[in-house]
């Protein structure tokens, strides 16, 4: 795998400790569409605002482009995916790791999946490109979020491979389509569409549509 700091990227040790080699299907999903999650760690350097700032932007990334719908918990026991913090072996090692959504769950309170960002990392815990030798919180917890929502990694040049690009920061194709299998189109999306095809009939008979927004 390869670490990216600004313009150098060089091989380095495993950047993810999810396996490689796991593979899901479109089985591996929450079987509720509302996902709660909640922060229960801290990073260092990093303030708790900004580390919820940046949890909140990953998860809006994924709500854009499929049908999850998260929402912050206050009590992390009630939270199914959970953020928190453990030296994962050093800098140069593992960024992050995260449990993935099984198959078969009956229901979201059946699981509290856990994530692991590495103390030791350099982070930068901003929505900007990270300066040369940091890492891009925002990128890893969207990366990581991807497996926490069951995907495994993929092809190269989506969110989801096994390297790190901070160039890639939010789900590419690839990712979207394997999101989308799971949980069907994003809301909004859907309500948009819904819109546009009654605008389109009623404009046929000469009739004026104002107010659809979305649909339920």
């Amino acid at each position: 795998m390869a670490k990216a700091f600004g313009d150098e990227i060089y091989q380095a040790a495993k950047v993810c400790g999810v396996p490689d080699s796991l593979r899901t299907s479109e089985l591996n999903a929450w079987p509720e569409k509302k996902i709660r999650w909640a922060l229960a760690g801290a990073l260092p350097n990093v303030s708790d605002a900004d580390l919820k700032t940046c949890y909140e932007h990953a998860w809006g990334l994924w709500s854009s482009v499929c049908g999850i719908e998260p929402e912050y918990a206050s009590n992390y026991k009630t939270a199914h995916v959970l953020l928190t913090t453990a030296n994962l072996g050093g800098p140069m090692g593992v960024l992050a790791d995260s449990h993935v959504v099984p198959e078969g769950l009956p229901d979201n309170d059946a699981l509290q999946a856990i994530q692991r960002y590495d103390t030791t990392e350099p982070w930068h815990a901003k929505l900007t490109a990270p300066p040369s030798r940091k890492i891009s919180l925002p990128v890893v917890m969207c990366h990581e979020l991807g497996h926490a929502i069951g995907l495994s990694h993929i092809a190269d040049g989506n969110l989801l491979q096994p390297s790190y690009d901070p160039r890639i920061d939010r789900p590419q194709a690839g990712d979207i389509a394997e999101a989308v299998k799971r949980y069907g189109k994003p809301k909004e999306a859907a309500g948009k569409k819904f819109t546009e095809l009654f605008r389109k009939s009623f404009a046929s008979l000469g009739t004026l549509v104002v107010g659809w927004e979305e649909l339920d």
